[in-house]
């Protein structure tokens, strides 16, 4: 897992760095401000998109999902890797289209995501 918050050359994908509304430009800054605190390991990118959140909340005054989805957002997209991505343009609501190295495609439905994210992450949903 990459977890630099630094730009990736190689990526064809563009991270959201010029953000258009005040919550996202707060969180970029806040991410940038603390990454090296968190990213030595998933756990630690978890935390800081939890403080991050817990930031937007006091900031902008915006429920806790709200911000919790900002920051999760802001944060996946400072620290892709480049070397895969969701194709929006090929996934639907229930199926999901992810490209590795523009070279593979993996499609998986939206259960199977679920699944794996309750094993990975240990939730009780």
């Amino acid at each position: 897992m990459n977890t630099s918050i630094e730009s990736n050359n190689n990526s064809n994908v563009m991270p959201l760095i010029n953000s258009a509304t005040p919550i996202e430009t707060s969180a970029y800054a806040f991410l940038l401000a603390h990454r090296d605190e968190h990213l030595s390991s998933t756990d630690g990118l978890l935390k800081l998109r939890q403080r991050c959140a817990e930031h937007l909340v006091a900031r902008h005054d915006i429920s806790f999902d709200w911000a919790l989805e900002h920051a999760a957002r802001l944060l996946a997209e400072l620290t892709h890797s480049g070397d895969a991505w969701i194709d929006i343009d090929a996934s639907t609501s229930f199926n999901l289209v992810l490209r590795v190295n523009n070279q593979h495609n993996i499609s998986f439905s939206a259960d199977q995501l679920l699944d794996a994210l309750k094993n990975y992450f240990k939730l009780a949903i």
